[in-house]
C-alpha cells in the first residue's frame, strides 16, 4: 500500500512540474478513523480538456486515461491502476488556469491502519558531540 501511494504521489509531482508549470504544490496524507486520504494539489495550468473556470472530476470523458494513453502519456492511467490495485478511489479535479487536485481515498478498518513504530538506536557511549 505504501509503495502504491508513494508512486502515485511521485507521478502527480512529476506531472505538476513537467506539464502544469505549477509554482506551488501541496501534498497531504491524512489518517481518518475509517480511511486514508492522499491529496496532491497544484496551482498550474490544469489538464487540457478540463472545464474552464470550473471543476471536472475523473469521471469526465475528457479526463479518461485512454485519451492520454493514445497520446503516449501513461501517468494518469498508471495512477488509476495503482489506486485500483490497493482498493483505493482516485479522483482528479482540474480546471484550466486553476490547477489540478489528485485525491486518493483508501477505506480501511481501524485494525488494518498501518502504524509507525518508533525505535531508539542503541548508544555506544562514544556519540559525537
Amino acid at each position: 500500500m505504501a509503495l502504491a501511494l508513494f508512486r502515485i504521489t511521485q507521478e502527480a509531482l512529476h506531472n505538476a512540474l513537467q506539464h502544469a508549470d505549477a509554482s506551488e504544490i501541496a501534498v497531504s496524507l491524512t489518517q481518518y478513523p475509517d480511511r486514508l486520504r492522499l491529496t496532491i494539489v497544484d496551482d498550474g495550468c490544469g489538464i487540457p480538456g478540463g472545464i474552464a473556470g470550473g471543476r471536472a472530476t475523473g469521471g469526465h470523458a475528457d479526463l479518461e486515461p485512454g485519451r492520454f494513453v493514445a497520446q503516449g502519456h501513461f501517468g494518469l492511467a498508471g495512477m488509476r491502476e495503482r489506486a485500483a490495485m490497493i482498493g483505493a478511489k482516485l479522483d482528479v479535479q482540474t480546471a484550466v488556469d486553476y490547477g489540478t487536485a489528485i485525491i486518493v481515498q483508501l477505506a480501511c478498518l481501524q485494525d488494518h491502519v498501518p502504524s509507525v513504530e518508533h525505535k531508539t538506536a542503541p548508544t555506544t557511549g562514544r556519540e559525537r558531540g
